[in-house]
């Protein structure tokens, strides 16, 4: 398992998103995209919306991340 994703409710319609990778997958620059950070293996973010669609986009922003060869030590 190279990502881990767990997503909390912190109040209606905000999911607080925890990353954790391994390398070579760094988990601050996919959550840098919703303006979060961290580290390279633990990371989060805060997405807005239903919990399906902050599912969606953090799965699709790790996809894309994954598809770009980021993931594979490039």
């Amino acid at each position: 398992v190279l990502v881990g994703v767990t997503l909390r409710e912190k109040k209606s319609g905000e999911y607080k998103v925890s990353l954790r990778t391994q390398e070579p997958v760094n988990a601050a620059q996919i959550c840098a995209l919703f303006d979060g950070g961290g580290h390279a293996c633990a990371a989060g973010c805060t997405l807005a919306g239903p919990a399906e669609l902050a599912t969606e986009r953090i799965v699709a922003a790790i996809g894309d991340y994954l598809d770009q060869g980021k993931g594979d030590g490039q």
